[in-house]
């Protein structure tokens, strides 16, 4: 079976001897390139024994990298790298926010906030428990265990799930290997799901059959409670949204009627250009006498026009007693106070 890596495709195209190149002066290229290079040797069915050779020395390379890593770690087995442990961390932010989003829809504060403050703990717990992966770890084909291979027990991943919620605690994944705090003080590691079985048996585990664990009535009947409460929270937040909507264009109903019934008859704006204004009707106005003019209120917004591209925007502020109050909405620090005459 051919094995490739990022750098393979550039060599599908060289020649031999150029591929060889990156073997003889390998000093010159990266070790993803030498190995690209030679794997593409053999993928050709070509027999060289300098390629064998650093073959040989890099793979030593890598075995005593890895004994150094079980060392350190004392597992008996490779940790996934950072760059696994920040798809996971990018994969279950995403799924996190995802589920914040229904949570908001929940139309209670209260209720909303308890579930926001809970749903972390409560996503981490459910899944590594029950199934020893998260969404992110499940996208890499990771899972959590104890040290000797087998599935950590409930307090075990609520420890190391608290453990997430100390500052800075994310930045324990970058020393190599990646292992963090949340891993270390919880005894617990996260491998490839294919390793299990070789870490499990290297501890002596040869017979010990996987723990099954079956979700029980509780955390259906929590996960239907979640589920309805927030399909209720759809629903009321529907209908809240229709009711105020509603409202709010009867109140506009309202005040355009109460508006046009308060403008009616003859002020004075104080204003050189607009002078004396009558309203004699609902949309008819006549200025100082003889220049009729044309108007309309919608949402508290008086437009008063002509023939001839007049056009005069203000809001209504408030009406008194023989007294309209007024803001120009071209320059709304501009208060007009027209008096009733």
């Amino acid at each position: 079976m051919n094995r490739e890596n990022a750098f393979s495709h550039k060599l599908k195209e060289k020649t031999d001897a150029e591929v060889k190149e990156y073997i003889d002066n390998r000093e010159k290229y990266s070790a993803i390139a030498v190995e690209a290079a030679i794997w593409e040797l053999e993928s050709r069915g070509i027999q060289y024994e300098a390629a064998e050779n650093i073959q040989k020395e890099m793979n030593d390379k890598k075995n005593a990298a890895l004994e150094n890593e079980m060392i350190q770690t004392g597992i008996a087995v490779q940790l996934v790298p950072r760059k696994t442990r920040l798809i996971h961390f990018i994969i279950d932010g995403f799924a996190l926010q995802g589920i914040m989003y229904v949570v908001d829809l929940i139309p209670f504060v209260e209720l909303s906030l308890i579930f926001s403050f809970m749903l972390m703990p409560l996503y981490y717990v459910f899944f590594e428990y029950y199934f020893q992966w998260t969404p992110g770890k499940l996208a890499t084909e990771s899972v959590v265990v104890n040290a000797n291979g087998s599935k950590p027990d409930l307090r075990s991943i609520i420890l190391r799930t608290f453990i997430r919620l100390i500052p800075f605690e994310v930045f324990s994944f970058l020393p190599s290997p990646s292992r963090g705090w949340h891993d270390k003080w919880s005894d617990t590691c996260v491998i490839q799901s294919a390793d299990v079985t070789k870490l499990r048996e290297k501890n002596g585990q040869y017979n010990l059959a996987p723990e099954e664990r079956k979700i029980g009535v509780f955390v259906y009947v929590c996960i239907a409670l979640f589920i309805v409460t927030v399909g209720a929270g759809v629903v009321l937040s529907k209908i809240m949204t229709e009711k105020i909507t509603a409202e709010g264009a009867y109140w506009l109903k309202e005040s355009n009627e109460k508006d046009a019934k308060n403008i009616l008859g003859t002020w004075n704006t104080n204003d050189a250009e607009l002078g004396k204004l009558n309203f004699v009707t609902r949309d008819v106005v006549i200025s100082n006498g003889s220049r009729n003019l044309n108007y309309k209120i919608e949402n508290r917004i008086l437009i008063i026009t002509d023939n001839k591209g007049f056009l005069k925007n203000m809001i209504i502020v408030e009406k008194v007693p023989a007294t309209l109050i007024l803001l120009d909405a071209d320059n709304p620090e501009n208060k007009l106070v027209w008096t009733k005459l």
